[in-house]
């Protein structure tokens, strides 16, 4: 049904702006065959599976951040994008710890900035603050808050950080609980039908560029969901792979919503690679045969962004 050059149907005749729900194209949709999301290898039966994704659908939306959420603020957008990168680098190259926790602690310190008085003496502190939290929300043995505190350097003592936990909880009402961008990517790795070779490529190419899309100031406001198909359905163009009539079903967006979502997860992409300062992506994936070619990968962007110039006009990069 699309080309695998492009979001844009082959046939002419069919409305890119009709719901995916309502597009069917190839007889593989009907009878044996359909994946499912949940049972088998996942923990959680079909219907426990889609009452959980219901669940995150809702509660991202509740989550998300308001347009622009640092207008105004002592924080500036620059600023951000670099903390997030060294967040991102003592928390996948230092502590090793999942992605669950460093999503949330992003997430967490961003929301501080709106509800506390966040200031550039203090920013390191709530930050490395939020990742103790974190930690402790979403791992099983969480480190010594003297080992989280020596990453933020002399301002950040375990005293600080036990003082700053208490405020940083008061402000966010005790409210932690937050939907990833990796639920959103897990579900749509159910949909692929890809052999498990080319599964694993598509899913952490990914998740490469999801994390990409947290760091970039202008796609960290969207809904996870939305970061989670913009970077699934940019590494399907990427490795040359179908993004198939399930997977728009499972992301229920249009094909000109999902192309818009791509350029959009693009564009932080070679924001990030241009930036001589963001370079935790590339560590944390130096071991992966995918950062070996993240030159091609550079400039398969350029051209899917060259192609894609009117999505790109009203996409915020």
């Amino acid at each position: 049904m699309f080309r695998r050059s492009s979001f844009r149907p082959e046939d002419n005749n069919v409305n890119v702006n009709t719901p995916i729900n309502f597009i069917r194209s190839t007889e593989s949709c009907k009878g044996e065959g359909v994946p499912v999301y949940g049972g088998k290898d996942f923990y959680l039966s079909p219907r426990e599976a889609q009452d959980v994704d219901n669940y995150l659908r809702i509660l991202e939306k509740k989550k998300q951040m308001e347009p622009d959420f640092l207008r105004g603020r002592a924080v500036e957008p620059r600023m951000r994008e670099l903390l997030v990168d060294w967040v991102l680098n003592v928390c996948a190259v230092q502590i090793k710890c999942s992605q669950e926790a460093w999503t949330l602690t992003i997430n967490l310190t961003d929301r501080c900035c709106v509800l506390m008085d966040v200031n550039k003496s203090n920013y390191q502190l709530i930050a490395v603050t939020c990742l103790y939290i974190a930690l402790k929300y979403e791992e099983v043995v969480v480190p010594h808050i003297k080992d989280i505190a020596y990453f933020g350097g002399r301002q950040c003592t375990s005293e600080n950080v036990l003082a700053t936990e208490l405020q940083v909880l008061k402000a966010l009402k005790f409210n932690l609980h937050f939907a990833y961008p990796c639920h959103f990517l897990r579900k749509l790795r159910a949909f692929a039908q890809l052999p498990s070779d080319d599964t694993k490529k598509v899913y952490a190419l990914a998740q490469l560029f999801a994390d990409c899309g947290m760091i970039v100031y202008h796609t960290s406001q969207w809904l996870p969901s939305e970061l989670a198909v913009g970077s699934y359905s940019l590494s399907c163009f990427v490795l040359g792979v179908t993004f198939n009539d399930y997977l728009f079903k499972a992301s229920n967006k249009t094909a000109a919503e999902i192309e818009k979502l791509a350029v959009g997860v693009a564009a932080a992409v070679m924001r990030v690679r241009k930036s001589g300062q963001c370079k935790s992506v590339a560590q944390k994936y130096r071991n992966s045969s995918i950062i070996h070619n993240y030159n091609n990968i550079q400039q398969t962007l350029i051209k899917f962004m060259e192609k894609s110039k009117p999505a790109l006009s009203s996409t915020i990069c």
